[in-house]
């Protein structure tokens, strides 16, 4: 996942303008790409603002680095009626752009967290726009899977029990976020394994996120269910601890230590 790279922002346009709100990685260049592939990688994750931003171009920027486009990261509030349709047009731009750069999964954060609290009936409105963004992507050929993430109202495994069950969209656990938010990121892996096509890896030591390895999350067992569901892709989130590029090495060799290559 190329995040690691540049600070996480959006775009200034978002702001009075929900079409146009997309997600940034702050300083993006084919310097990143390059130690990407320097570390041993393969793919990549990008955000949907860096990929619209680099035109049609991007995917000839990756082939000449030795790297191909498995997923592209968006999000939305996707409880809010008023403006879902807004956020349906950028999803099918997301779509387009993935397609042009050869992406194989529409990765889709998101179920905004209201200033008074989540309502009972979010879950449902959430679940609604998820089955929509799975019809938007299976159009333009994308397994579009849902992320749960820190702040959103799908944080913890009961959370994210009950947007899977009120949709039919994939699902991209990332198991840093799962164990940040109090829950074994491993039996939520296990639990939806049928339901996974693609995941982010990622550790937490109960502070902080943190390389593989290095925290709480069980990996032992996600990697025997890698095993067990071989059509299962994955991604790697080399967190700003430090340089990313020696965090993209450690989790490398943390990999093929382990098997994974």
């Amino acid at each position: 996942m190329t995040n690691a790279w540049g600070i996480t922002s959006g775009t200034g346009g978002g702001v009075t303008s929900i079409k146009d709100l997309l997600y940034l990685s702050a300083g993006l260049n084919t310097n990143v790409f390059q130690e990407i592939k320097k570390a041993g990688f393969d793919y990549i994750e990008i955000f949907e603002g860096n990929l619209i931003g680099y035109g049609k171009s991007f995917s000839e920027i990756l082939e000449e680095q030795g790297l191909k486009l498995l997923a592209v990261y968006t999000g939305g509030n996707f409880i809010f009626k008023d403006i879902q349709e807004e956020e349906f047009y950028r999803i099918e731009k997301t779509c387009e752009a993935a397609v042009r750069g050869g992406a194989r999964y529409l990765t889709v954060g998101g179920g905004a967290v209201r200033h008074d609290g989540i309502r009972e009936d979010d879950y449902r409105r959430l679940g609604e726009a998820l089955d929509r963004i799975h019809e938007i992507a299976e159009k333009y050929g994308l397994c579009a899977c849902y992320h749960p993430h820190l702040g959103t109202i799908a944080e913890n495994a009961q959370q994210i029990d009950r947007v899977l069950h009120s949709c039919k969209i994939a699902f991209c656990p990332d198991c840093g976020h799962i164990q940040a938010a109090g829950s074994n990121a491993a039996d939520v892996v296990e639990k939806y394994a049928e339901r996974i096509s693609y995941m982010h890896l990622k550790d937490f030591d109960g502070r902080s996120f943190t390389p593989l390895g290095m925290g709480t999350v069980d990996f032992k067992r996600i990697f025997s269910l890698l095993y067990e569901h071989q059509n299962i892709d994955f991604t790697v989130e080399a967190e700003r601890i430090a340089d990313p590029f020696l965090r993209a090495e450690d989790a490398k060799r943390f990999l093929e230590q382990n098997g994974i290559r």
